[in-house]
């Protein structure tokens, strides 16, 4: 995308700001990609895949969940994993990664008693890492520090040489790393898997980030589908993470299927992208906020909603087209 500049790597921390490569401050928007999603079958396919996310103007990309695939074929998925990366590496934009995310049972992870864990960790970084730019060693976790230092000493001496952060530290506590980690959702909290809340963002002030001591990335950012107040809200969050001089923002999730990456038609579920305007929308709008390239935003009124059920919440079911304030 013409005016959205690159941030390659190798990333590094200079006066408290993220810098990349080239030595200049990194300002970037990004997505999720999760698990299988990130495997290309052949390198002309991880070409082209790397190709599409550049044009949309990403320019940091997350591989989430990356433990399932990498755990359960080592050899063939590593190397699809790996077109993947130096695909990506030629458009210039790197990655972050987790050690630890779907696969592991986390508190034995932090507590040190998961050798699997350390073996994943050196066989993840038997792979070429220099496009990876930065890495957590469990996937929302709140670490103590002790095993937080400990384990970032194994991935430092398994050969890793980007930044290491904790996790969502900002949002449950732990220790920061190189930089300050947050995920920031909206109408989450404790609702079943059918239901969800018809609220926005500005109004869970408690979700909000705060100003922090080091350089702020948000590696999740989203409020799911099917609420109406969706489009304002992930707006919201991105407004709220500007204020506190995010340097990189990151949404949940673009792909989370193989086949998001055609261009076959599937409804809009709560966690992609793949045929939702509001969600491109917002991700247009990050794009250009984040490389301080003048847009001008779309306006769309297409939210949902569902039958209402005690609590302020929805749930989903019939759903009929509303409009959105």
């Amino acid at each position: 995308m013409i005016g959205i500049p690159f941030h390659p790597a190798p990333w590094s921390i200079v006066d408290n700001r993220i810098v990349d490569g080239a030595g200049k401050v990194v300002s970037a928007a990004g997505v999720n990609v999760c698990g299988y999603a990130n495997l290309p079958t052949t390198k002309s396919q991880a070409t082209t895949r790397a190709k599409k996310v550049a044009a949309l103007g990403i320019r940091v990309l997350r591989a989430h969940h990356m433990d399932g695939p990498l755990l359960d074929n080592p050899q063939s998925h590593g190397e699809r994993f790996q077109w993947w990366l130096d695909a990506l590496k030629k458009q210039g934009i790197p990655v972050i990664i987790e050690f630890a995310s779907s696969r592991f049972e986390k508190a034995q992870v932090v507590a040190g008693d998961s050798a699997e864990w350390f073996s994943y960790v050196r066989q993840v970084c038997s792979l070429d890492l220099s496009n990876v730019v930065a890495a957590c060693p469990v996937n929302e976790f709140p670490s103590p520090t002790m095993a937080y230092l400990e384990m970032e000493a194994w991935i430092r001496k398994c050969g890793y040489k980007g930044l290491i952060f904790g996790s969502n530290a900002i949002v449950q506590g732990g220790e920061m790393g190189d930089f300050a980690n947050g995920h920031f959702y909206c109408g989450l909290e404790g609702q079943k898997d059918d239901e969800f809340f018809e609220i926005e963002y500005k109004d869970q002030p408690w979700n909000h980030p705060k100003p922090q001591p080091l350089p702020v990335v948000a590696t999740e950012i989203g409020h799911f589908w099917p609420a109406s107040t969706r489009y304002q809200s992930e707006w919201q969050i991105v407004e709220s993470l500007l204020k506190v001089k995010a340097q990189v923002i990151i949404m949940f999730a673009y792909v989370d299927n193989m086949d998001e990456w055609t261009s076959a038609k599937k409804p809009i579920d709560k966690d992609s992208f793949h045929n939702d305007p509001d969600r491109m929308e917002t991700l247009a709008r990050l794009v250009h906020r984040m490389a301080n390239v003048s847009y001008l935003p779309r306006t769309f009124t297409p939210g949902f909603k569902a039958s209402k059920v005690d609590g302020g919440k929805w749930k989903i079911g019939t759903v009929t087209a509303v409009g959105v304030k």
